[in-house]
């Protein structure tokens, strides 16, 4: 389902919308671009998170879809929201790649006088002579 240069299966909806929401409300943003779409899932989000919804949200996506075809929608906790998935992704990012880097070497500057680092020495030394032992 291309829509405005984007895919809509590739929009992140809030969290707490169930799978029946989420597949309504790709219904109804069926025939908005994608980058708008994804504009006003945003918005419904932040109102989700601040508790201004009086309807269901599902009413309230399709007040703002009304919006944004009378061309009066303007985001606001929308643009939270979208830094806050681009940070958290970004995040994440880092963390896998922290990860996947090895962590069989100490660090050059760690100081093996250190009273810790004797300590932590000597536990991975007797854990490697029990894994010899049951070799």
């Amino acid at each position: 389902m291309d829509c405005g240069g984007g895919k809509l299966s590739d929009l992140k909806f809030p969290k707490t919308l169930s799978a029946a929401e989420q597949a309504e409300a790709r219904r109804k943003l069926a025939d908005i671009p994608t980058d708008l779409s994804q504009q006003l899932l945003d918005e419904l989000d932040a109102s989700i998170g601040a508790n201004v919804i009086r309807q269901t949200p599902l009413a309230y996506l399709r007040g703002l879809i009304t919006r944004a075809r009378a061309g009066t929608f303007t985001p606001e906790g929308a643009l939270r929201t979208a830094e806050h998935r681009r940070r958290q992704a970004a995040v994440d990012a880092g963390m896998r790649r922290n990860d996947a880097r090895s962590c069989d070497h100490l660090p050059v500057e760690v100081d093996p006088d250190n009273p810790l680092v004797k300590k932590l020495m000597g536990i991975q030394s007797r854990a490697r002579e029990k894994k010899r032992g049951t070799d």
